[in-house]
């Protein structure tokens, strides 16, 4: 016998002496026990790792029979402790849940509270640091309400760490809502179900894995709900790169996890899913009545095993329908953040009655067909994540254009004016006939514009790479400095918002750059939208660090008293001035007509270079009356229309309540407001750039 292998028999002897030893001496049995089941494990530890490494019939022979001995041993252990009443947990002890948080079994179901009408419950089910809870919250509390509704939040959250505990605990207490605290290796159904339970609302709305709400989703999410029609209705869930996570789901194999519908694509891709009613959707971001819910027992309902979010879903969606009826919907315009997810506990759940393989792919093909893609075929994938479709558009689709801006992903991205350029030269492409998506600055980086004909960078704060084999096309807007010969050689096509730094670029890289100033979205803006009054002047802008606000400075040492709304301001900038929150990119039009004038202000490279900033023609649009600080050719660009200063006393005067007349009658500034929305505008902005990249087309198929 060679030695390890006598290693092994001595542990395994020392482990039944320590056990007899428990049961002929009472009082001391507990630390024996413990101390042969550590010396067993330690005899078949060794021995498992000599029989690894040198393979031997007796050594196999002998590894049988010791595993037989010990499983024996072990139901005889399990056995003795039942009979003596000891609890495994108090040997060895492991972070208790909340109470009854995790008890989410039929009788549990039954005896759940009732439900208060009106009132939505947000359960947020997060894992790991206080961090993702926070954010979560956070989205919450930005969020549109319902009228006539209330809200309930709570937070089911896997951590062992106590310092997350205690930070989210606080959180969640600001709000009034309930905090379950779990183990962080509970299964996340087990978590979901818990939430579900202690919820108090008749509609229950879904944050899994940390979702963050964004705008108006949690309306649209409960308002879908009026259609009796609907069992349940997911917003649309992004990545951090901004790209689509998943746009519902479709089973179209049995033996594998569901397809994640359009993952991978930008957001703008998911409109044509709107009325589309698919046979799942993620539970990432979605809701649900209450009372269907609890009558389906949540998501683990008979299983005794975790099961893949994906899987879950769909079983969940299935017997939604089979009970009630109805179907569920995805809804395209309301949009969810979900952080990087974890490796998710169990594989495709083996028992789950999916569609047909056949019916799955035709689901597919429909769902798909609307959004204007094919699949060509499916990649299996690698077991971790469903089957992922190679998609390639379908034919005589228009000519698809792809609009990158500087925008982070994220909520934090939706207020940057970068964001409502894109969007607004979006619709104006679509409405001349092409298609359009908007890239977030990481998703083009991530690959996102593989399907655009046209790659439109909308030059900001960041660079961003041309695409191999597409018309590239540059259009700086701002931060002129930042952008290199290198930079405007790279590009099929360059255009800037200044005549002399396109000009004087022109000249110095020898490629022609064509001008194209900023503009405005005549949707949006203009001069039959009823005013919001307002008794000062009106200034909206961000404070961040190494921002400059050259126009609060001056209104300060001028002692004019102006109204700032925007994120980051602190009573340390600007003390006379008035702080409001945020407003909204669709109601500024209102409060720009309401208000004496509409003050702007510019970086200041893109004053000296000549960049004249939309607001400024958005607030032009709308008949306000405007000043600015001065900005190189803005008066060859606008004439009267916008007033400027060169001192605090001038700055003064033109705030001064006497002066309204420098700026016209009402009549000229409603004739300057028609002029600008017709000649610049975001339609006449597509037009010139659909027709400047025709040429370009021209030439390199005449090349």
């Amino acid at each position: 016998m060679r030695a390890g292998t006598r290693r092994g028999a001595v542990a395994i002897v020392a482990a039944l002496l320590a056990l007899l030893v428990a049961l002929d001496h009472d009082a001391a049995w507990v630390p024996a026990l413990v101390v042969g089941l550590l010396v067993v494990g330690l005899g078949l530890g060794l021995e498992a790792v000599l029989l690894g490494r040198r393979a031997g019939r007796r050594q196999a022979e002998l590894a049988a029979r010791i595993a037989h001995n010990h499983e024996r041993a072990s139901v005889w252990n399990h056995h003795l402790e039942r009979a003596l009443g000891i609890d495994r947990d108090a040997v060895v002890p492991e972070p208790a849940p909340a109470p009854d948080s995790a008890a989410t079994g039929p009788d549990r179901w039954d005896d759940a509270p009732g439900v208060v009408p009106g009132r939505t419950s947000i359960v947020i089910e997060a894992q790991g640091p206080a961090d993702g809870v926070l954010r979560a919250l956070a989205g919450v509390a930005a969020s549109d309400t319902v009228p006539g509704r209330t809200t309930e939040v709570v937070v089911v959250h896997r951590t062992v760490a106590e310092p997350d505990r205690a930070r989210a605990r606080a959180a969640v207490g600001e709000t009034g809502g309930t905090y379950l605290p779990l183990p962080d290796g509970t299964p996340w159904d087990v978590a979901v179900d818990a939430g579900i339970l202690r919820a108090s609302g008749d509609v229950v709305v879904l944050l899994r894995g940390g979702g963050v709400l964004r705008g108006g989703a949690l309306a649209s999410l409960v308002r879908a709900l009026d259609d009796a029609d609907v069992r349940a209705a997911q917003a649309l869930a992004v990545d951090h790169d901004e790209r689509i996570l998943a746009a519902g789901l479709v089973q179209v194999d049995r033996r594998a996890l569901p397809v994640r519908l359009l993952a991978g694509l930008s957001p703008d891709d998911a409109r044509g899913l709107d009325g589309a009613r698919p046979a799942a959707v993620s539970s990432v971001a979605s809701a649900w009545r209450t009372s269907e819910l609890r009558a389906l027992r949540g998501f683990r309902a008979k299983e005794s095993h975790a099961r893949h979010p994906d899987d879950a879903d769909v079983d969940l969606c299935r017997r939604a329908r089979e009970t009630f009826g109805g179907s569920v919907l995805v809804l395209p315009a309301a949009r969810a953040s979900v952080p990087p997810e974890r490796p998710s506990a169990g594989g495709p759940g083996r028992d789950v009655r999916a569609p047909s393989e056949v019916r799955g792919v035709h689901e597919l093909d429909a769902l798909l067909d609307r959004c204007g893609f094919v699949a060509a075929h499916l990649d299996p994938g690698d077991g971790r994540s469903g089957p992922s479709p190679v998609l390639v558009r379908a034919p005589a689709r228009p000519r698809r254009w792809g609009v990158v801006v500087a925008s982070t992903p994220g909520s934090a991205g939706d207020t940057w004016g970068d964001t409502h350029v894109g969007e607004s030269l979006r619709r104006a492409l679509v409405a001349q006939g092409d298609e359009a998506v908007v890239h977030r600055a990481a998703a083009a980086a991530s690959g996102a514009p593989r399907f655009d004909d046209v790659v439109l960078v909308v030059r900001g704060t960041r660079r961003v790479r041309p695409v191999p084999g597409r018309i590239n096309v540059l259009w700086v807007i701002s931060h002129p400095e930042d952008v290199t010969p290198d930079e405007v050689a790279e590009f099929d096509l360059v255009l800037a918002a200044s005549e002399s730094w396109s000009a004087r670029t022109s000249r110095a890289t020898g490629r022609e750059v064509h001008v194209m100033h900023q503009a405005t979205d005549a949707s949006v803006f203009g001069t039959d939208v009823p005013p919001v009054p307002s008794d000062l002047p009106i200034f909206v802008g961000g404070a961040h660090v190494g921002r400059e606000r050259p126009v609060v400075d001056v209104a300060e040492r001028a002692g004019v008293r102006i109204a700032v709304h925007g994120e980051g301001w602190t009573a340390g900038r600007g003390r006379l001035a008035v702080h409001g929150p945020y407003i909204p990119n669709h109601e500024l039009c209102a409060r720009y007509r309401g208000a004496p004038l509409v003050l702007a202000d510019h970086w200041s490279s893109m004053a000296r270079e000549g960049f004249v900033q939309n607001r400024v023609f958005d607030a032009l649009a709308s008949g306000a009356r405007v000043v600015s600080d001065p900005v190189v050719g803005m008066r060859d660009l606008l004439g009267d229309a916008v007033r400027t200063y060169d001192s605090p006393g001038e700055f003064a005067r033109l705030c001064d309540p006497a002066g309204a007349d420098l700026f016209g009658s009402l009549e000229q500034r409603e004739e300057v407001a028609r002029w600008v929305r017709r000649e610049h505008s975001f339609d006449a902005r597509a037009r010139r750039l659909m027709s400047l990249v025709d040429a370009t087309e021209e030439v390199a198929s005449w090349r």
